[in-house]
């Protein structure tokens, strides 16, 4: 009983946090349906008083968020507006164009610092720690919530180096990069960065073909990401038998190299810290442990910073996509089992029971990874409608076919790395990029199905993912959620 009521008003608190990002707010339906049964099933009085905690976590959840989140005033960003000159430190890795590049840095000889999008001319190359007396035009950039202020930098002058765990993994990145070049293609040498610490595509076709296909989030520092590769890392190291200790310490290995070759950004530690807690809770086999260990994550980083809750898109991605992975791919899982081993009786290749899951562990773990993939995507799509402004209905089925192979790409890009210093071996391990980056420009080439963004339509697919949620759980709910009155 005391895990139910923390898990609706963590519930309840974090999605009035979120009341400024309202797709992510009405996302946490997703977890708040299941939780609302015993209230639902219980006395009136009993009714009453999950109705009142629940109001009343969302009013402080609300409340918290206003007090802790600065209020915008425009007129303190338009005292620095036009041509200044500032003291800054990159923050954030350059993204390399044909004709400029583009970083954040923040400035450090201010009274009160704060952050900027820098666009300068391409050429000369900074790392994160790199401090710069930059020239430039200021202005507000409006395409933000809240606005950010952009600097178009004419004049740029290295004076100094902060060195720190973040320019080291930085310089790490360009080093692996060069090191890639020299002894794989071009082609292989992009999907490997770009699978392994998110170095964004410098070939045009390529980067046109995932954006076509919507898998631009493959080879970017993406929560969605990380929390797949957890998920798929533990189901695949659970199929080859190995003990559950090795299971979950070679996972959780997996993903935190995956997070310092991305650099340790913030949004990268936030969406590590949601894969580490998935592959706990995917090794403990304890639902009810699922559950409130991702519900207390996400309130003890809205009480640490509610904004970013509202701003960080690769936690919310992350999130979302554990949401999905708990609650929608069991019920996804079990239907397409249950629909192979169908058609392998119909077509004589088993003689088992149409009702009785495979034998083989391997093809159960690839099944799993396939519905995993499909819950993710379904719990971050309207998230994803409304931030990038459309969405492509073939996305889904497209990142169904593609994104299992993703831990086997990202298995053989740190293969390639740690087999650089030897002759040929390289050229092996990175020869399954040449052939996937042939599918994803076949899968570019097909139509979108692309439609504009409503909030109406975003607000009624996730009441139906929350009202699916319940539906397809209902025979489940008792093995995570005990009646009320019994022990939790």
């Amino acid at each position: 009983m005391p895990a139910t009521l923390f898990a609706i008003f963590a519930t309840a608190f974090v999605a009035g946090a979120l009341a400024p990002a309202v797709p992510v707010a009405l996302a946490l339906l997703l977890l708040l349906a299941p939780l609302l049964r015993p209230a639902l099933t219980s006395a009136k009085r009993t009714r009453l008083c999950y109705l009142i905690l629940i109001l009343t976590a969302a009013s402080a959840g609300y409340t918290y968020a206003l007090l802790r989140t600065p209020a915008f005033n425009p007129a303190e960003f338009q005292k620095i507006t036009g041509i200044q000159t500032f003291v800054l430190e990159v923050t954030g890795t350059p993204q390399q164009s044909d004709f400029n590049q583009r970083f954040r840095a923040q400035s450090i000889a201010e009274l009160n610092a704060f952050d900027l999008t820098v666009t300068a001319p391409s050429g000369r190359l900074f790392h994160v720690g790199d401090q710069l007396r930059v020239t430039g035009f200021v202005q507000l950039d409006q395409s933000h919530s809240p606005p950010t202020l952009a600097l178009a930098a004419k004049r740029l002058e290295r004076i100094g180096v902060h060195r720190s765990l973040r320019r080291t993994l930085a310089l790490l990145q360009d080093w692996l990069w060069s090191a890639l070049v020299r002894r794989i293609p071009p082609t292989s040498a992009e999907l490997a960065a770009g699978l392994l610490y998110g170095r964004p595509l410098e070939d045009p076709t390529l980067r046109t073909a995932f954006r076509n296909a919507g898998l631009s989030h493959l080879t970017a520092v993406s929560g969605y990401n990380l929390t797949l590769v957890a998920s798929a890392a533990t189901h695949l190291l659970t199929a080859l038998a190995l003990p559950r200790l090795a299971v979950t310490g070679t996972s959780l290995f997996a993903i935190f190299l995956f997070t310092l070759f991305t650099g340790a950004q913030g949004s990268v530690v936030r969406a590590f810290l949601m894969g580490a807690l998935l592959i706990l809770v995917r090794t403990s086999g304890r639902i009810p442990l699922a559950r409130n260990i991702l519900l207390g994550a996400a309130l003890g980083i809205t009480l640490l910073n509610p904004a970013n809750l509202v701003t960080d898109l690769g936690f919310q991605l992350s999130f979302l996509a554990t949401v999905g992975i708990l609650y929608l791919a069991p019920p996804l899982n079990a239907k397409l089992l249950l629909i192979i081993t169908r058609i392998k009786t119909r077509i004589g290749l088993s003689s088992t029971s149409a009702s009785a899951p495979p034998t083989n562990p391997l093809m159960a773990a690839l099944v799993l990874i396939g519905a995993e993939t499909l819950g993710a995507q379904l719990a971050v799509m309207p998230l994803l409608w409304s931030r990038f402004g459309q969405v492509n209905l073939l996305a889904l089925p497209i990142n169904l076919i593609v994104t299992p192979f993703v831990p086997f790409l990202m298995f053989c890009a740190f293969l390639t790395l740690l087999l650089l210093p030897l002759p040929l071996l390289p050229l092996a391990t990175a020869l399954p990029f040449l052939p996937f980056a042939k599918l994803i420009e076949l899968l570019g080439r097909v139509p979108s199905l692309s439609f504009p963004p409503s909030p109406l339509a975003i607000i009624i697919l996730y009441l139906g993912l929350a009202y699916a949620t319940y539906a397809l759980n209902q025979h489940r709910l008792p093995d995570f959620h005990p009646p009320c009155g019994q022990r939790d």
